[in-house]
């Protein structure tokens, strides 16, 4: 039951992230907002790749739908998948701390122990990095915005907990792919 319960608070929490740094953008693509290196082993997947990937692999059984239909461009990078998306957006300077301050707030009402949230300045931009393990799977999201608060780049990036260190492993993909990213417009 406390299980079951757990899964659903996490579906919601998911849910409310993907959610939350959608609604009020038209949604572009990439390389029109940043400039990217992605982390070296990274393949595009095609929307079938991701399916038969999430299907196949029971370490995404408990997200695969929000894997499945989360917008944006989704990438393998070893064993993780990367959904990344930009947005040409007029973004309120208080976003971020109210993106930070929201999800602190979501994960004490679920007693979410597990779950970080951060704001960080990464090659002048800003952005907030979220982050939650549970026992089989966890994620890093970043919703990110350019200086002129007019352009965003967001993205999560899914885990399995089948290997030691994946967390770790996971942190310092997040933080490879932020630091080789460059806004096109300052």
């Amino acid at each position: 039951m406390r299980l079951r319960q757990a899964a659903k608070q996490t579906k919601t929490l998911l849910i409310c992230l993907v959610s939350s740094v959608t609604l009020l953008a038209q949604q572009s693509p990439v390389d029109s907002v940043v400039q990217i290196c992605f982390p070296e082993g990274a393949e595009r997947l095609s929307t079938e790749q991701l399916r038969t990937a999430v299907e196949t692999d029971k370490n995404w059984s408990p997200i695969q739908d929000v894997v499945l239909n989360s917008k944006g461009e989704t990438y393998r990078i070893g064993s993780f998948l990367l959904k990344v998306y930009a947005e040409i957006v007029s973004v309120p300077e208080s976003q971020l701390e109210e993106s930070k301050n929201n999800f602190a707030v979501f994960f004490r009402k679920f007693n979410c122990t597990t779950c970080t949230s951060e704001i960080k300045t990464v090659n002048n931009f800003r952005v907030v990095i979220i982050k939650q393990d549970s026992k089989d799977w966890g994620y890093y999201a970043f919703y990110s915005v350019n200086e002129s608060h007019n352009s965003a780049f967001n993205g999560m990036l899914y885990y399995g907990r089948s290997e030691i260190n994946n967390s770790v492993k996971a942190q310092k993909t997040i933080e490879e792919l932020l630091e080789n990213t460059r806004y096109k417009n300052k």
